[in-house]
């Protein structure tokens, strides 16, 4: 009993492992221009990528609860001092602060980058950006708190904007030696739980 219980847990750790998909880009400067230190990552369902392209929009007052099929998965912005990061993800529900505003058209281009433009607002918190080929610039962004730490912001009298960079897929590093995937772990990790419990069965006989 106790032995069909492991293998158990070792399926359903095996369905755990596997079951994200997503595709994450996030945003890599080019600049020392305003707004500095930003955090911008999103995640796209992975046949978002594969289709090469979307396009997806939520108006500022809309009480609509969720778009599961949005193709992002979740949307994620921040800077130095932010108590509360932008967070949105589609498929749950509105932004973390509440009502936003989100519009964005975007291609998912060869070698990992995206191209096109991105708005979004939170209530609290907004930031715009559009590309010019991969190379994208921060057209506007600021918070109702200002953002002195990232340079910038109404507070500071500096405008938020002119820095460049690009959003790029998150690649995981290929590891120096080959590692077993985790299907394979729990596959051989089982394996190796029957052989001991059948060589007990011989021994105790």
């Amino acid at each position: 009993m106790a032995l069909k219980s492991l293998l158990a847990g070792l399926a359903c750790l095996v369905i755990s492992t596997s079951s994200h998909a997503g595709v994450i880009y996030e945003w890599r400067p080019f600049n020392d221009e305003t707004p500095r230190d930003i955090t911008l990552r999103l995640e796209f369902t992975d046949a978002a990528v594969q289709g090469g392209a979307l396009d997806f929009s939520v108006p500022f007052m809309d009480w609509q609860a969720s778009y599961p099929d949005a193709g992002l998965v979740s949307l994620f912005y921040a800077f130095p001092g932010l108590d509360t990061p932008m967070s949105y993800r589609p498929a749950d529900g509105q932004f973390r602060m509440g009502l936003g505003m989100l519009d964005m058209s975007l291609r998912f281009e060869p070698g990992g980058y995206l191209s096109g433009w991105i708005r979004a607002n939170d209530a609290s918190n907004h930031i715009e950006l559009a590309s010019q080929g991969r190379i994208f610039t921060i057209l506007g962004a600021d918070s109702d708190r200002g953002m002195p730490e990232a340079g910038c912001g109404w507070t500071t009298g500096v405008p938020c904007g002119g820095a460049t960079g690009e959003l790029r897929q998150v690649l995981l590093a290929q590891p120096a030696r080959q590692v077993p995937e985790p299907v394979s772990l729990a596959l051989f990790a089982a394996g190796g739980l029957a052989a001991l419990g059948a060589r007990r069965r011989r021994v105790r006989s």
